[in-house]
């Protein structure tokens, strides 16, 4: 993959579900791509939750990582910018102004050095991080397949029997219907059951 990368004129890799770190990502032929990853690109606002509360409280914990990257920046000779990944399933929009622009006085204000908030980019994160003097790690060899967990060898049984309820669900609540409104029982429809099988039936991939 990185050979590919490289030799498609791509300079930078933005990734997720490798370790938190920046990489030199290496393939047999010596080719290589700038590579960044920040761990699961969910845990700045799933786990770490940044930027979910109060600027005190969110910023407090982001500056706490900021102080344990600090010597990793500096053994690696780059710099100190600590990029906060705002990625999740089915995220909606948010604006983090007012929590950036009250953290900001914050650091005005204070006694102590603090590190300042500033929206960007990945373009612009790369371009501020991938500096010629930099000395980072380097990795080689192919990303494991880390999807198994969900499109596992049987997953296609899944997706086969999602297919065939996708006919048969709407049938069932069709028919079941007509019978209610031609037989005037509707203490016989199977509310529960089809409650249950519709759920069923949503699982593969994110359900």
């Amino acid at each position: 993959m990185p050979q590919i990368l490289a030799k498609s004129g791509i300079k930078n890799l933005f990734i997720s579900r490798m370790r938190e770190e920046l990489y030199d990502w290496y393939s047999p032929d010596g080719s290589k791509i700038f590579t960044f990853t920040p761990g699961n690109y969910g845990w700045a606002v799933m786990i770490w939750k940044f930027l979910e509360e109060d600027a005190i409280t969110g910023f407090g914990r982001l500056h706490h990582r900021s102080q344990l990257w600090s010597e990793y920046f500096r053994l690696h000779n780059i710099p100190p910018h600590y990029a906060v990944v705002i990625s999740n399933d089915a995220e909606e929009p948010a604006n983090y102004k007012t929590l950036v622009d009250e953290w900001n006085r914050i650091v005005a204000l204070a006694d102590v050095p603090l590190p300042t908030i500033k929206h960007s980019t990945a373009e612009a994160y790369f371009a501020t991080v991938n500096v010629p003097q930099a000395n980072l790690e380097k990795v080689s060899g192919e990303r494991p397949d880390l999807w198994l967990y969900i499109h596992g060898p049987a997953h296609y049984q899944a997706i086969k029997a999602k297919r065939k309820a996708g006919i048969l669900l709407p049938a069932a609540e069709m028919f079941t219907t007509f019978n209610y409104l031609v037989d005037k029982t509707p203490g016989d429809y199977p509310k529960a059951a089809f409650n249950e099988a519709w759920m069923a039936s949503i699982y593969p991939d994110h359900g």
